[in-house]
């Protein structure tokens, strides 16, 4: 049997058991959710400086590294000293990557429109448009502009009546004089 006296002295050792573990368990608790906002911080820094947003720049300009005629590109940088661009212009597109060596000078190969001109077909001039391989050297100067110097390594008909689909010499297959070698001026914002 149970007396008074024993039953206050196993009251108070459970009451003191329950404050002990209450203040054990609060001080855990604490800890953990101070653990909790430090991991949530490292993972904010985390996930911010690993997860960045695509850096893409855009260029308008005239020539091959920009479609043919008046065109625009977007411009995804990929490595440090790497981007892929594509873009839409005038009369055709372009599609290419280039290989910076400094911040300003880039090596430049892209597929797109490289000639276009006027093809006789009997009494009728017909615009024709050719596009291929292009292989160049560009320089961007620090306010943006751009100057290129692109090769023409192919080129096919893609659009007009006058000429057949057959890898042609656009020097000698349309009326116009498109040389093979090109310059690109544009403007990068």
């Amino acid at each position: 049997m149970f007396n008074i006296n024993n039953q206050r002295t196993y009251m108070n050792k459970i009451i003191k058991l329950i404050i002990a573990l209450s203040v054990f368990t609060i001080s855990i608790f604490a800890d953990v959710e101070a653990d909790m906002q430090t991991l949530e911080m490292n993972t904010t820094d985390i996930q911010t400086s690993e997860l960045k947003k695509p850096e893409i720049a855009w260029e308008v300009g005239f020539g091959t590294n920009y479609g043919g005629l008046l065109g625009i590109t977007a411009n995804y940088i990929v490595a440090e000293d790497v981007e892929v661009y594509g873009g839409l212009a005038i009369l055709g597109g372009v599609v290419g990557a280039r290989y910076y060596l400094d911040e300003n000078i880039r090596f430049n190969a892209n597929y797109g429109v490289n000639g276009y001109g006027y093809a006789s077909d009997s009494s009728e001039d017909k615009l024709t448009i050719y596009a291929g391989l292009n292989l160049g050297i560009d320089y961007i100067f620090d306010n943006g502009v751009s100057l290129g110097i692109m090769t023409t390594l192919t080129s096919k008909n893609i659009y007009g009546d006058g000429i057949d689909d057959k890898n042609i010499d656009i020097n000698k297959d349309i009326d116009d004089y498109t040389p093979n070698v090109f310059i690109s001026v544009g403007y990068r914002f």
